[in-house]
This record gives C-alpha cells, sequence and structure tokens, in this order.
C-alpha cells in the first residue's frame, strides 16, 4: 500500500499573519536577549567565575574503619573576592566521574576556608554516592550566601569519603576526571 499526503495551501492573509507574528516575535527577541544577557538592566558588581578542570586517577579504599578525616582528590583552590562588593553570594558546581565498590558508597562534601577562621561547609552538605560498582559522572552543586567580600581570599576544598554499606570491612571511592565551576556575585 502506498501512502498519499495531502498538501494545504494557505491563504495570503494567513501567510501575512505568521509573518508578521514571525517578524513581532524576532524584534521582541532582538531586544530582549542582550537585556538579558545584561543583567536585565540592572547593574551586578563584583563578580567572579573561576573554573578549573583536573585529570588525574584518585582512589581512597579503607579497611575496617570509617577512613576519617577526608582525601581530597585535587588541592584546594585559592579565589579572591572581587573587592568591589562587601559580601557575594557563591555556587560550585562539580562534575566528577566516580566508582565505589559495589553496596559500598561515598560522601562528598565542600567548604570553604578563610584566611583566618576554621572551615565552613557549603550547603546542602555532604551528598551520598553509590554506583553499586559501576563507573558514573554526576554533578553536584553548593551554595554560600553572604559571604564576606571585598577582596577576600578563600581556599575551597572538596573531599570524598569513602564509606561500607555491605558490612564487609572493605570499601573505596575513586575517580579520574573533574571540572569545577565557582561562581561568586553581589549578594542579595
Amino acid at each position: 500500500m502506498g501512502s498519499t499526503r495531502a498538501t494545504v495551501r494557505p491563504r495570503k492573509g494567513r501567510r501575512l499573519l505568521r509573518g508578521g507574528v514571525g517578524l513581532a516575535l524576532l524584534v521582541v527577541a532582538a531586544i530582549t536577549i542582550p537585556l538579558a544577557l545584561a543583567g536585565g538592566g540592572g547593574s551586578s558588581t563584583g563578580v567572579s567565575r573561576v573554573e578549573q578542570t583536573f585529570v588525574r586517577a584518585w582512589s581512597y579504599g579503607c579497611q575496617l574503619d570509617a577512613c576519617t578525616g577526608g582525601p581530597r582528590p585535587f588541592p584546594p583552590i585559592e579565589v579572591a573576592t572581587p573587592g568591589t562588593t562587601p559580601e557575594v553570594d557563591v555556587v560550585v558546581t562539580v562534575t566528577m566521574e566516580h566508582k565505589t565498590t559495589a553496596g559500598d558508597y561515598g560522601l562528598v562534601r565542600m567548604r570553604y576556608v578563610p584566611t583566618s577562621g576554621p572551615p565552613v561547609a557549603m550547603a546542602p552538605g555532604d551528598f551520598r554516592l553509590d554506583t553499586s560498582g559501576d563507573r558514573t559522572t554526576t554533578t553536584l552543586t553548593w551554595i554560600t550566601r553572604d559571604l564576606t567580600a571585598g577582596g577576600n581570599q578563600y581556599s575551597f576544598e572538596l573531599f570524598a569519603l569513602p564509606r561500607s554499606g555491605n558490612g564487609d570491612g572493605s570499601f573505596s571511592f575513586s575517580g579520574r576526571r573533574f571540572a569545577l565551576v565557582i561562581e561568586m556575585w553581589s549578594a542579595g
């Protein structure tokens, strides 16, 4: 059996209407897209973005303990806040390739360390990653609001902690690649 296809030609008025709507949408897009990219007409001072990638194998394994203290798969990242604003909001996004031993899991946490003062865990805290023995990729996001800025320096540290889930006393958490983005902008 063959297929048939019917073609209906629009009337002139409809073609004009479609053309007018398309032109109107094009004009609206031409006006609003640059405004949106520029912050919608408002001004945003104190913007900073740091991007880093790490391609190196890491693996942490434990026998009969919880491996407290926490391994860092890459060194702390030093970032200076913008000097033009008193406070910033900070978002850290990490995409990581990782694997846990079957039945076990890993905890991943991000914290920042001021030049003088104790480390501070970023919200929402720890993420629990369980791959059931398969390698996978995950993207995680942490946030801190109203961080004192004015040019202050902070170290951002990621921890990958292996944890036993199956009770056999042997567990590991490993990976090969990280992509990390730290973004800061005026608080508020």
